[in-house]
């Protein structure tokens, strides 16, 4: 059994890892997702499309710059998390992804 003191390390260690994580995906695209724009930018043969693909990929970099979302509306994020009944955080876990 863990103590109190470890109990609460881990709670705000996982809290963080949470919260790192939440932040990268919010700014960051995926990178076969990223590699397929690219694809799309290169074949793109209108100046419109082209000027579209620009503001594109300037805008993701910005997300990366700022640490700010990629997009100004972001949802809300829902968490699938799978643990054995025998993790020691779970009475700990709802609050610990609200939280992050």
């Amino acid at each position: 059994m863990m103590s109190e003191s470890n109990k609460q390390q881990a709670v705000n260690k996982l809290t963080e890892i949470v919260a790192n994580f939440t932040a990268m995906i919010s700014t960051r695209m995926p990178d076969d997702v990223v590699d397929k724009l690219k694809q799309l930018k290169d074949a793109e043969t209108s100046s419109m499309g082209k000027i579209i693909y620009h503001t594109m990929f300037d805008n993701m970099q910005k997300a990366i710059d700022l640490n700010r979302p990629a997009c100004q509306d972001t949802g809300e994020i829902m968490f699938f998390v799978k643990v054995g009944s025998r993790f020691p955080l779970l009475g700990e876990l709802q609050s610990i992804l609200k939280q992050a």
